[in-house]
């Protein structure tokens, strides 16, 4: 009998940083055993596994296509092709520097200070949080462009922006 190969993956975009791609075998075969070869990367003929359900991180960001081939025991095959993507890590989420005011002084706009924003997959989303111990942060209403202007304040306050990307987030070093 022909086996059949089939697998899932955890998720199919990651970011750099941090991806771990998780191949769970879902092959088949009406009587007999399989074994299993995967190719992490077609273009690359050593990154391969003889693994069940292998995990897999890469180390640089791209389309990679992965082959699974499942072999009967018979010498038979059946191979399937999907693809993984890993989005470069954001850069540039740099904000401008702390102020010191006086209560009820309303800070200067807060905005980018570092070139542009980059890496993700190019289309970028902001999300403001403030705090006023630096520890529990909350989402600013309406707050999700590139720059923020704070209303007037009256406690310490700190501020934080959040840039996601596709798969990937970062978070700028907060400011008070």
């Amino acid at each position: 009998p022909n086996p059949v190969a089939d697998y899932s993956i955890n998720d199919t975009f990651q970011c750099f940083g941090g991806n771990q791609f998780n191949f769970t075998n879902n092959s088949t075969i009406s009587s007999g055993t399989n074994t299993y070869f995967w190719r992490f990367d077609l273009f690359t003929a050593n990154d391969t596994s003889t693994q069940v359900s292998p995990t897999k991180t890469y180390t640089s960001d791209g389309t990679f296509q992965i082959r699974l081939t499942a072999i009967s025991d018979k010498n038979c095959r059946d191979s399937l092709v999907k693809q993984v993507t890993v989005t470069p890590e954001i850069v540039n989420n740099t904000i401008t520097a702390s102020q010191t005011l006086c209560s009820g002084s309303v800070p200067t706009a807060l905005r980018q200070t570092s070139g542009v924003v980059g890496g993700g997959n190019g289309t970028f989303t902001y999300q403001w949080q403030r705090s006023t111990d630096s520890a529990t942060w909350v989402n600013i209403s309406g707050a999700t462009n590139v720059g923020y202007t704070p209303p007037a304040i009256t406690d310490t306050t700190w501020f934080r922006r959040i840039v996601t990307s596709g798969s990937c987030d970062d978070t700028s070093a907060p400011i008070r």
